[in-house]
């Protein structure tokens, strides 16, 4: 092992910005009649301990080396992911707020010299190694280090790989954007009929309120086969109750008008939907429009008729939202309405956790007034025991640095 840390030295610290050939070929020879794995390891080592070395120039030699190794060794390769990967960006490439050593000109060939070798091994074995990947990507958005000049040096060297690489990221693109059209065409025909026959039972509802205003509503009956109320319906179900409908109108505002309990039903069906509208309905459409936006037009000749049709089911419930809102029913008065009710139907309250350890405390501080009757004793054994429930941990969901 002497002979193999004397050789490692000789390549590191010749100051010359390339390596020795004749030493580079014994290294190679070493590791390669290597059957256990313990010369790799010990030239791993060896090797990262040089390049802990506060000097440039040793630095670019031991990342030369480094890179004769990675790109022959998959024990090499699974020990640096694993292991060093982080300090390897640190020593080379400036990462965490690293600073490089002198000689400077020497510090930007080392960081040059790394962008290059980094972005050469990302594409060559990223695959198998996703870390490569998360630390590229951590270094070009995070870092920012440019990467520019090393993915036009890797492409000039093997242009045809390039081209292929990017035919398959194009495939890829294109197969991920015709899945992501027919999911959206999929959940669009699964819930458009239900979204159209809220709106429009929300629009017969207004128009029961407020049954003098024509056209308030434009009537979009073609394509919504989802389940609905009719205006028949409606008036049966506040028939069934045998009370006259009145509805008053306010001649300056035609959209003012009051919940009584003869319109309380056409209230509550209007709640209903407009909760499901601004709680479902509207969240799913803009996730609709944000996926068929970045679709290109030429990968379904559907594409355009599925944006069209999406946006104006948008319209129309944004239509629908919106006179409900002019008639004093919003979001935040379906949720207050929601929640009265609930409490209503409580009739006992929880006993929460910490209103169990108020109890507690409190019986302790009765117990402790009672010292000098003798309840001593007591009280010690309910401090043992509070103590012994607070420190016990969970050891599976305990945190990494959780005193005991």
């Amino acid at each position: 092992m002497a002979s193999l840390e004397q050789l490692i030295t000789d390549l590191t610290t010749t100051g010359l910005e390339t390596l020795d050939p004749e030493k580079l070929k014994l290294l190679k020879a070493k590791c390669k009649t290597d059957t256990t794995g313990d010369t790799i390891i010990a030239v791993f080592q060896r090797i990262f301990k040089a390049l802990n070395k506060s000097h440039a120039q040793i630095r670019l030699s031991s990342l030369q080396v480094i890179n004769e190794l990675f790109v022959r060794s998959h024990v090499f390769r699974s020990l640096f992911v694993t292991q060093k990967l982080p300090e390897f960006l640190s020593l080379t490439l400036g990462a965490y707020g690293k600073e490089l050593p002198l000689p400077k000109s020497y510090a930007i060939k080392l960081q040059q010299l790394a962008a290059r070798y980094f972005y050469e091994w990302v594409e060559k074995y990223g695959f198998a190694y996703q870390r490569l990947v998360y630390a590229f990507r951590y270094l070009r958005y995070v870092e920012k280090i440019d990467f520019r000049a090393a993915a036009k040096a890797y492409k000039s060297l093997d242009p045809e790989s390039a081209r292929c690489r990017r035919e398959m990221h194009d495939k890829n693109r294109n197969g991920y954007m015709k899945w992501s059209f027919h999911s959206v065409q999929m959940d669009m025909r699964k819930r458009k009929g239900e979204i159209i026959g809220a709106v429009r039972t929300m629009e017969r509802c207004f128009n029961i309120l407020v049954p003098d205003i024509a056209g308030l509503f434009d009537e979009h009956d073609g394509g919504a086969d989802g389940a609905d109320y009719d205006d028949d319906e409606i008036l049966a179900v506040m028939a069934a109750n045998r009370h006259a409908i009145s509805v008053d109108i306010n001649p300056e505002n035609v959209l003012e008008t009051r919940e009584t309990e003869q319109n309380k039903v056409v209230y509550e069906m209007l709640r209903d939907c407009l909760r499901s509208c601004t709680k479902i309905y509207q969240p799913r459409i803009r996730t609709w429009l944000d996926k068929l936006g970045r679709i290109e037009p030429n990968v379904d000749a559907n594409v355009s008729e599925t944006l069209s049709a999406a946006k104006e089911v948008e319209s129309r419930i944004a239509d629908a939202v919106a006179k409900c809102q002019d008639l004093g029913i919003d979001v935040k008065c379906v949720d207050n309405v929601k929640n009265a009710s609930s409490e209503s139907e409580d009739e006992f309250e929880d006993v929460t956790e910490e209103t169990a350890a108020e109890v507690n405390r409190r019986l302790r501080s009765r117990k402790g007034r009672l010292d000098d009757s003798g309840h001593s004793g007591t009280v010690a054994n309910t401090s043992s025991n509070k103590s012994s429930y607070s420190t016990k941990r969970n050891e599976v969901f305990s945190l990494l640095n959780d005193p005991r």
